[in-house]
This record gives C-alpha cells, structure tokens and sequence, in this order.
C-alpha cells in the first residue's frame, strides 16, 4: 500500500511538472509572438513614416520648380 501511494504521489508531481512546463513553454510562445506583433507594428509606423517624408520631399521639389519658373518668367517679361 505504501508503495502504491508513493508511486501514485510521484506520478502526480511527473504530471505537476509537465503541466509547468507546458504553461511556461504556452507563456513563451504568448510573449514571442506579442514582441513579433509589436515589432511588426513598429516596422509599419516607420515605413509610414519613411512614405510621408518621401511625400513632402516630392512636394517641396515640385513647388520649388514651379517657384524657379516663376521667376524665370518673371525675368524673361522684365527682360522685355
């Protein structure tokens, strides 16, 4: 009857453990993938942001070319 007991008392702790493993290993995999998703997350807020400086960057060009047609106009007219 001991015995019985003592086996039964360590299968008991062999289950108690791997069920801690197995939440600690399930917590793992939680915490991995909330970093791969926040990381993703911050990937996609910089490459927003890289698109609108490209954005403003084209507009500023633009309208410093039409700025300097402006005054090349402007030039040429005086010059008339």
């Amino acid at each position: 009857r001991k015995a019985e007991e003592e086996r039964l008392e360590k299968e008991r702790q062999e289950q108690l453990a791997r069920l801690r493993a197995e939440e600690e290993e399930r917590k793992q995999r939680e915490l991995e993938e909330a970093r791969r998703r926040e990381a993703e997350r911050q990937a996609e807020e910089a490459r927003q942001r890289a698109e609108e400086a490209r954005r403003r960057a084209e507009e500023d060009r633009l309208r410093l070319e039409a700025e300097e047609r402006v005054r090349e106009a402007e030039q040429e007219r005086l010059r008339l």
